[in-house]
């Protein structure tokens, strides 16, 4: 988490919270879970370094294996035949699919 001691009017105390990951996780039929990992480092008050990746895991848990997505990339939904959507928002929006394979 993220930990800060604050103080206000005078008073000091700590600021804790956990805004420096989240992200849903998908399961890909019997074979996976896929995690969407968004790492965020506040870098000033106005200033955020946000990284985004996708993580791979087998159907016991095993971490497989970690890709990292291009910023003006996310990863909407997979569908049934494990097709993965994603939004990308630079230049100009547009929704692009892609099949992963795991080796």
């Amino acid at each position: 988490p993220n930990i800060k001691i604050v103080s206000v009017r005078g008073h000091s105390g700590v600021s804790v919270y956990p805004s420096d990951c989240s992200g849903p996780c998908y399961k890909v039929g019997q074979k996976y879970l896929i995690n969407c990992l968004r790492l965020v480092e506040k870098k000033d008050e106005k200033k955020y370094d946000i990284q985004k990746f996708l993580e791979f895991f087998n159907s016991e848990g095993q971490f497989l294996k970690r890709i990292e997505l291009p910023e003006n990339r996310e990863l909407i939904t997979i569908d049934s035949q494990e097709n993965f959507y994603f939004i990308q928002t630079d230049p100009f929006p547009k929704i692009i699919r892609a099949s992963l394979k795991i080796q």
